[in-house]
């Protein structure tokens, strides 16, 4: 290709050369025949206008000088022209004997084909590569689905255990509290067991009491009751967050009692103050929770099937009985007291007592639900502690802000035989 381009290359200069030096003709002859044609036309002219002589001239010899060099420089030019068509010939002849400007095109095409071989393999090995990775993706959205299914039945269990731990929680708080409680009455009778373990110990060293006559029975018997108001008292105190030694109280009552105390007024005053500002801070702390306690408790109970609101008081009917119960009628019942955690204040039918009253002389908290009742029916009364203790509760038994559980059932009803039947009273009057 490059010895080709370098033989036009070489046959276009040549031309140019030749060309260069001459004008071109209107109908593309070589410029010189141009010019040999001019001047034989200027001679024929300048012919015409002088007439011929009789004898040649000067300038007619002149003339055939120029005429005979004129020719010489033809026949040069004519040998030129000849051999730059030789020339030409031969460039011509290099030219045909060159292979085709296609021929590169085998080991283009060859390399080409080496290209394509390697692209048609490489697209082999993408659509085998793509076959596999749809493969693989179907794998993973059948495990995908498989974990789906392993995933809501992982939820499904998850949801059984936590209702299953829901459970064991609420029963582990009601432990909780047993135990809470358990551990306050074991406190309070080893508290008790210590000062009777002391007042043994302080019988022990005094001498042997008389007690024949009745003034020393007496006496003994105020100072019991003393101290059965003092264990009351340390017991109600601890109740409420503040535990004292009984050790160092019996000593206070001795040292009081023989008239020689160990601090004087104005330390013991302000002992009492610290004291009484203490359980006014553990009380009120105390009322707060177990009022919080109560009203969860309040609402979840409102919340159940067939509970009643009336006047502030929760009932619900447990068993409705059998037989009306009249306004005048005498009502029996057995009553339970319980605090919302279960610990039981009283049980009349464990201790094998009854109450017995007309059912218009209960007292509200009582009344209204047992109108609900018919004879033998059973109600559960859940009381708010505004309706039942208030905020000072029973020390050692129900604390301050406590709501209070009834459970009640009615034993037997009779008729009122000592009050006549009376009217029924307008609603508007009631």
């Amino acid at each position: 290709m490059i010895i080709r381009l370098n033989i036009l290359t070489l046959a276009f200069i040549l031309l140019a050369s030749f060309f260069i030096g001459h004008a071109q003709a209107d109908d593309g002859a070589p410029a010189f025949l141009n010019y040999v044609q001019q001047q034989e036309k200027k001679e024929n002219k300048e012919n015409k206008e002088i007439p011929p002589a009789p004898e040649v001239s000067k300038p007619a010899r002149a003339r055939e000088n120029n005429t005979a060099a004129l020719q010489k420089k033809l026949a040069a030019q004519k040998s030129l022209i000849a051999d730059k068509d030789k020339t030409i010939r031969q460039l011509q002849a290099q030219l045909k004997s060159q292979p085709p400007a296609t021929a590169p095109a085998s080991v283009d095409n060859s390399a080409l084909n080496n290209t394509i071989a390697q692209l048609q393999g490489r697209i082999t090995t993408l659509d085998t590569e793509n076959k596999r990775l749809v493969q693989q993706a179907r794998t993973v959205q059948q495990e995908k689905a498989n974990g789906a299914d392993n995933l809501k039945r992982s939820a499904d269990a998850l949801q059984t255990q936590t209702v299953k731990l829901n459970a064991l929680e609420r029963d582990k708080q009601a432990l909780s509290d047993k135990l809470a409680a358990a551990m306050a009455e074991k406190q309070k009778l080893s508290a008790e067991l210590a000062a009777v373990k002391t007042t043994t110990a302080t019988t022990a060293k005094s001498p042997a009491l008389n007690l024949s006559s009745a003034s020393q029975q007496q006496a003994y018997s105020v100072g019991v009751s003393i101290g059965q108001d003092a264990l009351k008292t340390l017991s109600s105190q601890a109740a409420k967050g503040l535990n004292l030694q009984q050790e160092t109280v019996i000593k206070g009552v001795n040292d009081a009692f023989a008239g020689k105390p160990a601090l004087d007024e104005q330390a013991r005053n302000k002992a009492l103050f610290d004291v009484s500002q203490r359980l006014y801070k553990n009380i009120d702390k105390l009322e707060q929770q177990t009022r919080r306690e109560g009203k969860t408790y309040q609402q979840k109970f409102a919340a159940q099937k067939g509970v009643a609101l009336k006047e502030g008081i929760y009932s619900r009917i447990d068993y409705p009985g059998k037989g009306k119960v009249g306004e005048n009628d005498i009502v029996t019942v057995v009553i339970k007291e319980s605090l919302i955690d279960g610990t039981v204040i009283n049980d009349m039918e464990a201790e094998d007592k009854v109450w017995s009253q007309a059912l218009s002389q209960y007292p509200p908290t009582f009344r209204e639900p047992l109108k609900r009742l018919n004879n033998h029916g059973t109600i559960t009364i859940v009381v708010p502690p505004e309706r039942a203790y208030g905020s000072k509760g029973i020390p050692g038994k129900i604390p301050p802000g406590a709501t209070m559980v009834y459970t009640v059932r009615i034993v037997d009803v009779r008729l009122n035989s000592d009050q006549q039947p009376k009217a029924p009273v307008p609603k508007a009057s009631r």
